[in-house]
C-alpha cells in the first residue's frame, strides 16, 4: 500500500484527500477520502448544511447544483 502524504503536516495516509471546512473561524476536518471526487461531495454536503443557500458548492459533472 502506498502512503500519501495529506493535508495535516507530519501524518502519511492512505487516502491522499482530505476535505475540510471553516464555521466560524474554526476548521472541521471532514475526512480522508480516496477520490478528489469524495473529498468535494463530502464538502458540498458540509457547506450546505452549514451554509445553506448561501454555500459555495464545487461544480460535480452529471450532479446538479443545488444552490440554483
Amino acid at each position: 500500500v502506498k502512503l500519501f502524504e495529506t493535508c495535516s503536516e507530519g501524518y502519511l495516509r492512505t487516502k491522499p484527500w482530505c476535505a475540510r471546512i471553516c464555521v466560524v473561524g474554526k476548521e472541521i476536518g471532514l475526512g480522508y477520502f480516496l477520490t478528489e471526487l469524495d473529498a468535494a461531495k463530502a464538502y458540498n454536503v458540509a457547506a450546505l448544511h452549514y451554509r445553506g443557500e448561501y454555500a459555495r458548492l464545487n461544480i460535480i459533472p452529471g450532479e446538479p447544483n443545488e444552490t440554483t
